[in-house]
Parts: structure tokens; sequence; C-alpha cells
């Protein structure tokens, strides 16, 4: 739908200015932690491209972006916890694992974080659509590819289509193959399409931040994944 990926470009954009405006109210350090925390229950992706086109230090930078991806695993835990427990009994454990290491590697790379280390002034447009119109493009061809994965594998191919369906949206891709369950479909099966979904999402992710983002940024944000 040409119209949910404008509204990605769009949210994505929105982010960026909200961390503008929460930076320049907050100062460079508390506005950072607190626009990314929130941004990411929004957005994962959305905030850590936001991220990726910010000033500042690129550590300091991926730090939060780490943030933001232990939000986004810990969000996908509460809508499996809420809608079907028992898949948590697979997915629970490395889903909690990987948001303890997102979540422990973005401590260490923001402790001790000063106003300082971002700057003051904003060198960049937070409205530049260039990479937002990019991610966009790619937005757009892994949704087609996604329809066609789900249309041509079905359920036999549950792990596929959840990893090529995360790459768009996470929690869409999460709560349709939750909806399985009851169908058929052990939930195992069901547990390992949920991380699936979440492994290929942190892809997106961090080819993103690799397309719109400096290399500081990039390189630890890589480590961390």
């Amino acid at each position: 739908n040409p119209g949910e990926i404008w509204v990605f470009t769009l949210l994505a954009a929105a982010l960026s200015y909200l961390g503008y405006i929460a930076i320049r109210m907050l100062g460079p350090a508390r506005g950072l932690l607190y626009s990314c925390l929130f941004g990411s229950l929004v957005s994962s992706t959305a905030m850590t491209l936001s991220l990726a086109r910010s000033p500042g230090d690129g550590r300091r930078l991926a730090g939060a972006a780490s943030f933001a991806a232990m939000v986004s695993i810990l969000r996908v835990v509460l809508i499996a916890a809420l809608i079907s427990p028992v898949v948590l009994t697979t997915a629970g454990p490395a889903a909690f694992v990987a948001a303890a290491v997102f979540g422990l590697c973005g401590w260490l790379m923001l402790s001790g974080m000063t106003d300082g280390d971002m700057p003051e002034s904003q060198n960049r447009n937070p409205l530049d659509l260039k990479p937002l119109l990019l991610f966009a493009v790619i937005f757009a061809v892994v949704a087609v590819v996604s329809v066609l994965s789900s249309r041509y594998f079905g359920s036999d191919g549950l792990a596929v289509t959840a990893a090529i369906s995360g790459m768009v949206d996470v929690d869409a891709a999460v709560l349709s193959i939750l909806r399985l369950q009851g169908n058929g479909i052990s939930s195992d099966l069901i547990g390992n399409g949920v991380l699936a979904a979440l492994a290929s999402n942190a892809a997106v992710r961090f080819f993103s931040a690799a397309a719109a983002g400096p290399r500081p940024f990039w390189l630890p944000h890589a480590a961390v994944n």
C-alpha cells in the first residue's frame, strides 16, 4: 500500500524532528536518551534511522540505538505474552538475552555521557528527506517480497515469511504469526517465527543505519548487533 509507505516516511521525519526538539529543550545528553526511548516505542527502525542522521559522537548515538533495539524486543515480548504466552517458552529466552545484550551495550556506550559529547547545534536538517525517501524505496521492495513470500510459501515457510515481514514491520509480522496459534501449527514453530521476525528487523535497522549514517555510528552499532 503506497499510503503505508508514505506514512512510515513521515513518521521517521517526525521522530527526527521530535528528537531535535527534545535535545534543544532538555540538553543533548538527556534529550537524546528520552527521545530515543519514547521514539522507539513507536518505531525502533525509524528511531535508528533518525539517530544515524544526527550529528554528534557516533558511539553515543550507537548506544542510544542499542536502547531502541532493546525496547523493540521487549515490546514484541509483551505482545506475545498478552496474545499467546505459550510461545514465550520457545522465543522468550533468546529474546530476553538479546534485549539484555542491547541494554548492557547501550548503557556501556552511554555511561558518563555529558552534553559536551553532543553538539548543541544541529548541523543537519532534521527534516532532510533524502535518506528517508531512500528507506521508503527499500521499505516498498521488502513489502512486495513479503506479500509474494506469504502467497507462495504459506505456513510451510513460516519462518521465511516471518523474516521477510519482520523487515517491514516487526509488530505486524509478530501479530500475524501469533494469530496462527491453534490452527494446527506448533507453538515451537510460531516461536521460531517470532525470533526470525526480530532477527530480520534487526538486520534492516543495521543496513538502514549503514546507508544513512557515518562510519563512527554504524561500526559500533554493527558490533552490538
